[in-house]
């Protein structure tokens, strides 16, 4: 037996994509000067319009996806949406120069300050998960492994956590999604 958790909206009560936002635009108007806002908001709206275009035009309605293939293929259907908007994060700099370790910290601060709330029950989960020897996976398509695992690391799991990582310095944003786990 294992464990499969999604960390946006799973794991959390809600998608935490905007707090990494908030962090980096906080970071540059305080290092740098500069404001990434705009990006920002450009981005998040190309990536919301992008996304309602593909859920309205694909073939098969949310309702009718009932097996776990027919919901694989209509998640494979948003890699190109994804890479087109890895492509305008990349062209925006928002995320260049942020180390992973303020990606941490940011994770552990969201949580003590109750920017990111864990969903009731998520300790006594991965409790029951060590108790029994069951390995635990979270796998997000969020932009920070670095703030997932600031965020979840007073609970004291251990998990093994597949996501988007940032590479700190260079505009290179790594999927690591497609490794086997």
């Amino acid at each position: 037996m294992a464990i499969v958790l999604d960390f946006d909206g799973t794991i959390t009560t809600s998608d935490t994509i905007g707090i990494l936002g908030e962090h980096a635009i906080s970071f540059h108007k305080r290092h740098r000067g500069d404001d990434f806002s705009d990006a920002w908001k450009h981005i998040l709206r190309e990536y919301s319009n992008d996304y309602s275009d593909y859920v309205s035009n694909y073939p098969v309605p949310e309702e009718e996806r009932v097996s776990f293939d027919a919901e694989v293929q209509f998640l494979n259907g948003l890699e190109d949406l994804d890479l087109v908007s890895v492509t305008r994060v990349e062209e925006s700099g928002i995320f260049d120069g942020i180390s992973p370790f303020d990606f941490h910290a940011d994770g552990v601060a969201a949580i003590r300050e109750r920017r990111v709330i864990l969903r009731p029950g998520i300790a006594k989960l991965l409790a029951l998960a060590a108790d029994r020897a069951w390995p635990v996976y979270v796998v997000s398509v969020n932009w920070s492994r670095d703030f997932i695992e600031g965020a979840l690391q007073h609970l004291g799991a251990e998990m093994h956590i597949f996501s988007n990582q940032i590479v700190a310095g260079r505009r290179a944003y790594h999927r690591l999604l497609s490794q086997n786990f």
